[in-house]
């Protein structure tokens, strides 16, 4: 009876312990293609708004050229138009560094968490398995010891 019950607790611990690697498994993979599809969206984003400002930056060498300030078709000066327009180039190079330093500082917090997470299930992997092997150990004694003695004539 006890011998059953013991059986029994075993494998229901095994059982736990392969169910919670699993499902560390799992919740690993899904972060894992969760940071990479952010990690790719932020990419293509910063792609683009470096695109943009490279557009901008050669607009801005255009503009520079011009020599004559002209009126346009809303009664203010071009060129106070234009002192706004690189006003506000020169505020979107500004937030730009500002979101690629705090983009590089969440790419290597997030490889950061990766690397502990990865380490942290390769422990309970390492103690899952030395736990099943002190079982199993723990179980065959028991049988040795419970096993009817054969005596020889």
């Amino acid at each position: 009876m006890h011998q059953a019950l013991l059986t029994n607790l075993g494998d229901a611990v095994i059982s736990l312990i392969i169910a919670l690697l699993a499902f560390s498994t799992v919740w690993l993979q899904a972060k894992t293609k969760r940071l990479s599809k952010n990690q790719t969206s932020l990419e293509n984003h910063a792609a683009l708004l470096q695109k943009h400002l490279d557009k901008a930056r050669t607009e801005n060498t255009q503009v520079s050229e011009i020599k004559e300030q002209v009126t346009n078709s809303h009664g203010t000066n071009l060129r106070s138009d234009l002192d706004r327009v690189l006003l506000g180039i020169s505020r979107l190079e500004n937030r730009l560094d500002r979101f690629e330093t705090t983009q590089g500082e969440v790419n290597r917090q997030s490889i950061a968490n990766f690397g502990r997470m990865l380490e942290s299930t390769e422990n309970v992997r390492r103690a899952a398995s030395q736990e099943h092997e002190r079982i199993w150990h723990a179980l065959d004694k028991i049988q040795t010891e419970q096993a009817p003695q054969t005596s020889t004539p």
